[in-house]
């Protein structure tokens, strides 16, 4: 009987420890399995939900009494874009070239064909045609009360008073004059520092070149207030 029953314990612990192993062996698959549920799940997920911020025109989420406004100056294009917080019976885009003025209206919309300014407005401006300094936006609520964004300023590049408009020339450079010439000088020096000409003044809008080999130079524009502007050209063969 002893023997019997000796039998009967070991052949329960192979079988346990049998299942142990399988189940250690097993292992690694289940958990492959349960990961790529939970992965599936996730990208079902991403797909109902349809986020993507790439495509999303929402400026950002305005409060209730808030018109959220965002502008961005890139080259010789203005983008200017808001969303309100409520519905609103009328908007306008205002501007004014500096804070010694009022802000003056220069796009508005106040009938039903007007977009839904709470999903959002988006506005692109030649910068030539709207030169001015600062914008905001003005919105009218249902019951009338008027609601204005935070405004934004447009850092103006303010040009040089005068320019080089050629580059290369065989006998004279041409200016470019954006403000009254009140004294201006101009110096002419070789790429390696030579001086060619010091000091003299301008007259009209162009500088003669007799006299200068062809080769890179240097000119140099000063005026009597202490502004100096440099501009690299080429003195090509007089043909």
């Amino acid at each position: 009987m002893n023997d019997i029953s000796q039998t009967k314990e070991g052949f329960i612990k192979s079988m346990i420890l049998f299942i142990v192993l399988l189940g250690i062996c097993f292992a690694p698959f289940f958990a492959f399995a349960q990961n790529s549920n939970a992965i599936n799940t996730d990208v079902k997920n991403i797909r109902s939900t349809g986020n993507s911020t790439a495509n999303s025109a929402v400026v950002s989420e305005a409060g209730e009494n808030a018109v959220d406004f965002e502008f961005r100056s890139l080259a010789e294009r203005l983008n200017l874009k808001f969303k309100t917080g409520f519905n609103c019976v009328s908007y306008s885009l205002e501007a004014r070239s500096s804070v010694f003025e009022e802000f003056e209206g220069i796009s508005y919309c106040n009938d039903v064909k007007c977009a839904d300014a709470i999903s959002g407005i988006e506005y692109n401006l030649n910068a030539a045609e709207y030169p001015y300094a600062e914008f905001r936006i003005k919105a009218i609520k249902e019951d009338g009360t008027v609601v204005y964004s935070d405004s934004k300023v447009q850092l103006l590049q303010v040009p040089n008073e005068v320019e080089l408009i050629n580059s290369a020339a065989s006998d004279q450079l041409f200016l470019k004059w954006n403000a009254i010439n009140a004294g201006y000088t101009f110096s002419i020096s070789s790429i390696n520092g030579e001086e060619i000409k010091y000091d003299e003044p301008v007259t009209g809008e162009s500088i003669q070149l007799g006299g200068i080999e062809a080769g890179f130079y240097i000119i140099s524009l000063k005026s009597n207030t202490g502004n100096v502007y440099r501009y690299k050209f080429f003195k090509t063969i007089n043909l």
